[in-house]
């Protein structure tokens, strides 16, 4: 893509909410989760958004510009985007995060209270083409052809992979492109054809084609609709004809808005550098390791300890991990330090055979052998600790002692997160619903073969989540471990083998990092997978057959076997079905809320004896220490201070704005 050479300086309008949309849909089929669950696909291409607009583009002022209503087009037209589906609840939660982000590249954040980004961004570039300067326009929104012209120009970044699409700048010479149309007459054809996502009407059987030839032999709407009668196609003359009030209202609702009372602010757009040491305690919080590398600090004191509670916490089969880590440049993991491995000679045997599995015709003398056994011991291996959210990665089996088999299914590469139309290049086994799996899943789901394992619920839910519903759980060597000694420190993999066994596992931080390098358990090498994942289940197997002899010996058995082990199905069924919440009364709440604002909001303008946006720091830094004369506690290089301690303290000396602002 040709940027054409700069002649003036440029301005550059993010349209947010595209921008945060396109990049949590990119990842929607692997999100990126941080190990707190958290989903963080639109921080993150959030994040690689400004980079690249700062590092290609380099501009010299920059706003980021979010939706704060609809610029009052509902009142005009009352199923104004009425068939827009609700954003994503894991979207929502991730608003904030972008703009703490904001906030950490310096970059202005602007909203205008009950309008839309499009019509901010409308006067914004206007303002700023009036005052010699070049407005560029980052979006994806088709509405904003409308503006480009001479001084305003588009730019769609486009997103990466095989199959995505190329960044695009769109000016004078190749607006037209888009619709077929100059971007003069967009407004027009636009009302025309209608808007379906917007939910705007347009005429009636009238499409792009239709349109297209209107505005070419008539040049504008009014024009158009002035000659509705005569136009030579039924279908296209009847619908005009009928429809002129919706066809005039639908190009209202189309027209981006160019006068709204919002500043134009130099000052406050210019590009600044970024706060670094804030946006690393961002990214690492967040777990991007590429990201927290470009902004670490000069000075590192040393990395953070390891996070020992985690591997204390978190069952062996549904392993503690950082789905979200996909995005670093990490080599490898460690093998064993050569000299000092903690494993003790004992543990001999149970290297003897671990295979991986990746080809679903080797598993059918596997399963047949299981089903002749009547028994396995399974884990299950997840990106993450939860369960719920988490993707399956592996599967390991173990038949007899020393001899396992890992079956991987997601293991990905690491370094960068790809999007789902990027094709992976390690080889796994088939999705779990596919049909060359299905003796996989009646092997899982057969009640008659006994499961073996540690923690099995959550390994049950795991499964579930992946359309397996697990049956024939047998020992679980954590709850066994419980009933025989209840007093024992810890119930975890490790730690029983260890005391029971008497030799150690190979940790977990071993093999997936920690601290800033620490990768998720998709990202593990499937060898590291193999060897790691068939020592644990191997050990499953070994203690099950021990703590089976002890629970018969100390009289414990029938506890075991009759009240212990079959809540393992009712509570994995109580945590995949979850808990019902009144939605009615947590609406009734928001709306409540949403009242008690109105009110405020309200008070505050009555105080100040106008109305301003509350938002806006330049009105409220003019209300407060302008025309109401308050003290300036602290400053600023563009003036007074509004920060939140600056308002609690003016709050405390008793003045009326700053503390129902709080």
């Amino acid at each position: 893509m040709d940027v054409p050479p700069k002649n003036a300086p440029r301005l550059f309008l993010i349209d947010a909410y595209a921008l945060i949309y396109r990049a949590f849909f990119a990842f929607i089929r692997r999100p990126l989760i941080n190990s707190k669950g958290e989903n963080t696909s639109a921080p993150f291409g959030f994040a690689n958004f400004l980079l690249q607009i700062r590092d290609r583009y380099q501009p010299d002022y920059l706003a980021v510009v979010f939706d704060a209503g609809n610029s009052h087009r509902e009142k005009v037209y009352p199923d104004y985007k009425a068939t827009r589906e609700k954003m994503p609840d894991e979207l929502r939660f991730s608003l904030p995060r972008v703009r703490e982000l904001v906030a950490g590249f310096n970059d202005a954040l602007v909203e205008l209270d009950g309008y839309e980004a499009d019509d901010v961004i409308g006067t914004l570039a206007v303002k700023a083409r009036d005052a010699g300067l070049e407005a560029v326009i980052v979006s994806g929104d088709k509405d904003l052809y409308q503006l480009v012209g001479p001084g305003i120009h588009l730019l769609n970044p486009g997103r990466g992979g095989p199959a995505g699409v190329a960044p695009e700048w769109i000016d004078e010479s190749n607006a037209h492109e888009k619709f077929g149309v100059p971007a003069s007459q967009v407004i027009d054809y636009l009302a025309l054809i209608g808007d379906s996502s917007d939910n705007i009407p347009g005429a009636p059987g009238i499409g792009p084609k239709t349109a297209l030839k209107l505005l070419e032999a008539y040049g504008s709407l009014e024009e158009v609709l002035a000659h509705a009668g005569e136009i030579s196609g039924k279908r296209a003359r009847e619908s005009l004809t009928e429809n002129v009030e919706k066809v005039r209202l639908s190009k209202q609702l189309v027209t981006i808005m160019t006068d709204l009372d919002v500043d134009l602010n130099l000052e406050n757009l210019e590009v600044r550098e970024p706060d670094s040491p804030r946006l690393h305690r961002f990214f690492v919080e967040m777990e991007f390791r590429r990201l927290m590398e470009r902004f670490s600090p000069t000075e590192v004191v040393g990395e953070p300890p390891p996070d020992d509670s985690t591997s204390s916490r978190v069952s062996p089969g549904v392993m503690p991990t950082i789905d979200a880590g996909r995005e670093g440049e990490i080599k490898g993991v460690p093998e064993y330090p050569g000299g000092q491995d903690t494993v003790s000679d004992n543990l001999e045997a149970i290297h003897a055979r671990h295979e991986l599995i990746t080809d679903p015709d080797l598993l059918e003398n596997i399963l047949i052998r299981a089903r002749e056994l009547g028994r396995a011991s399974i884990l299950v291996y997840t990106s993450f600790p939860d369960p719920h959210r988490a993707a399956l990665v592996g599967l390991a089996l173990a038949l007899e002692p020393a001899e396992s088999f890992y079956l991987s299914f997601g293991h990905v590469p690491v370094g960068d997160p790809t999007l789902d139309f990027e094709s992976p290049v390690i080889n796994n086994l088939p999705d779990m619903g596919s049909n060359v799996l299905q003796p996989l899943l009646d092997f899982l789901e057969d009640p008659k073969i006994e499961k073996v394992g540690a923690d099995l619920k959550a390994s049950a839910v795991a499964l579930a989540r992946a359309g397996v519903k697990l049956a024939g759980v047998g020992v679980d060597v954590t709850i066994a471990s419980y009933v025989l000694d209840p007093g024992r420190r810890k119930h975890d993999l490790e730690t029983l083998c260890q005391d029971v066994l008497g030799f150690s596992l190979r940790p977990y931080s071993d093999v997936v990092g920690v601290g800033q390098k620490k990768i998720s358990f998709s990202e593990v090498d499937q060898e590291t997978a193999r060897s790691y994942c068939g020592q644990q289940v191997d050990v499953v197997l070994r203690l099950a057959e021990r703590f089976s002899v002890e629970l018969e010996a100390q009289g414990l058995g029938r506890l075991f076997r009759e009240l212990e082990l079959p809540l393992v199905p009712v509570l994995t069924r109580m945590e995949l079905e979850g808990i019902r919440i009144d939605t009615d009364f947590f609406e009734t709440m928001n709306d409540r809320l949403g009242q008690d604002l109105t009110l405020i909001r309200q008070e505050i303008h009555k105080v100040a004896g106008e109305e301003f946006n509350l938002n806006s720091t330049q009105q409220l830094r003019e209300i407060l220490f302008e025309k109401q004369g308050l003290p300036a506690l602290k400053r600023t290089k563009t003036g007074p201070s509004t920060d939140s301690s600056v308002l609690e303290e003016l709050a405390a000396e008793g003045h009326e704005i700053p503390r129902l602002m709080l």
